[in-house]
């Protein structure tokens, strides 16, 4: 039986009778601007497969023995700290979604992020500091299938690290990153890519040499990148014949004609 339980009360009272329940499998402290610190006990459930801290702008920080939680598949985190500890987050094996919200100091990803085991989900949503291209340096195969990054005002690149997902990335969407100014010449390179979209990057000018690769790529959208929209009209757009082989292609050009 799969035992569920929704908790958001103040946890000051409380932490000690949490390791009790060893066959929790959800957990929500979603909106709890009073907590400060995850309560050791947590961290020793090792059935919990959800884990929500969104919107807990009081939280000072994720501890490493956040990575005990072996089964946890599910991670949605807003935190103060700046950089994610070494062996925590970037060690949970079983995780397939980890979504940061609103982490307006997080400068960057966990240094031993792997996604080895499972197919996952990274969404980084309203942080305002994060460059991922300063995340993990190395290039390592993952199986990162779904890369989503919205409202980050500071990043200028792509993270080199996504390349290691070439054979599992399906969907990459990027919105509202006015620093953002060219997309990687190894982007056509994530050959499983099947869904791209580009929302609120004004800076980027053109696609990069050789999308013709992207063969997977079934849907591609495009707002609010007037340069880049022109490049892309069809038929006559400069960047048109690199995605031509799309089948549907949606920018807000379009809408406006």
């Amino acid at each position: 039986m799969i035992r569920t339980k929704v908790i958001r009360y103040d946890l000051g009272g409380n932490a000690g009778s949490i390791g009790a329940l060893k066959h929790l499998r959800y957990r929500s402290l979603s909106g709890n601007k009073k907590i400060k610190k995850l309560p050791d006990s947590i961290c020793k459930l090792q059935n919990l497969q959800t884990l929500l801290l969104d919107r807990c702008s009081e939280l000072e920080e994720l501890s490493r023995d956040i990575s005990n939680l072996v089964s946890l598949r599910t991670l949605f985190v807003t935190t103060k700290q700046t950089y994610f500890p070494e062996n925590g987050v970037g060690r949970l094996r079983s995780l397939q979604l980890l979504v940061n919200y609103g982490c307006r100091n997080l400068r960057s990803l966990p240094n031993d992020m792997r996604f080895c085991t499972t197919s996952c989900t990274l969404a980084i949503d309203q942080c305002e500091q994060p460059d991922l291209a300063s995340g993990p340096n190395q290039v390592m195969k993952s199986s990162l299938d779904t890369l989503m990054a919205n409202v980050i005002p500071h990043m200028a690149a792509l993270p080199r690290w996504l390349q290691g997902a070439a054979q599992t990335l399906q969907l990459l969407h990027i919105k509202g990153c006015p620093e953002l100014v060219a997309l990687p010449e190894w982007l056509p390179n994530l050959t499983s890519l099947q869904t791209l979209g580009i929302v609120g990057c004004p800076k980027l000018l053109s696609l990069p040499e050789g999308m013709q690769r992207l063969t997977c790529l079934t849907h591609l959208g495009i707002s609010d990148c007037k340069t880049l929209e022109e490049r892309c009209k069809r038929e006559v757009g400069e960047d048109w014949p690199k995605i031509a082989h799309v089948p549907n292609i949606y920018t807000s050009l379009e809408d406006d004609d």
